[in-house]
């Protein structure tokens, strides 16, 4: 390999290295957090909501499938399987008892915990966490989490 194709792709692996790795600095992350809970404040606090939950983790089966989570009032009033329309058993709930201010306040913990890993994307328009990625700590049980939020509909008129 001549020395212009060796230079050429270092280059090539040091632009995709930078721009692959997710930020994980905690100032980034948090000004990330801060402006997309003004901009779910700003377009959808307050308002009715529901949306699909999806978790990946070394967790059992029933806490993978993906969930309907509807939200009146600021409280969740129901929590159904998707693909089977089920009601969440009761041991489960805690796992989707959540509102999108709960994603939030998530993600905020993570923060402060100061995560191994944390990767978190928010919806472009309506600022709710879309995608939040964690890795704790070694010695934890459930050390790996993946939450997705799928299809949400911020309510009538929005």
């Amino acid at each position: 390999m001549s020395r212009i194709s060796a230079v050429g792709w270092a280059g090539w692996i040091a632009i995709v290295l930078c721009c692959c790795t997710p930020t994980t600095e905690s100032t980034s992350l948090q000004s990330d957090l801060e402006r997309a809970q003004a901009k779910w404040n700003e377009k959808v606090e307050g308002h009715d909501y529901a949306y699909v939950m999806q978790r990946s983790s070394f967790a059992g089966a029933p806490i993978l499938a993906p969930v309907k989570i509807e939200v009146k009032n600021g409280e969740v009033v129901s929590m159904n399987y998707l693909h089977t329309g089920a009601s969440v058993p009761k041991e489960y709930e805690r796992h989707f008892l959540w509102t999108v201010p709960d994603l939030f306040e998530h993600v905020q913990e993570k923060l402060d915990e100061d995560a191994d890993r944390l990767e978190v994307a928010y919806h472009p328009l309506w600022g709710y966490p879309i995608l939040i990625h964690v890795r704790s700590p070694e010695g934890q049980f459930d050390k790996y989490r993946v939450i997705q939020v799928l299809m949400l509909n911020p309510g009538p008129g929005r």
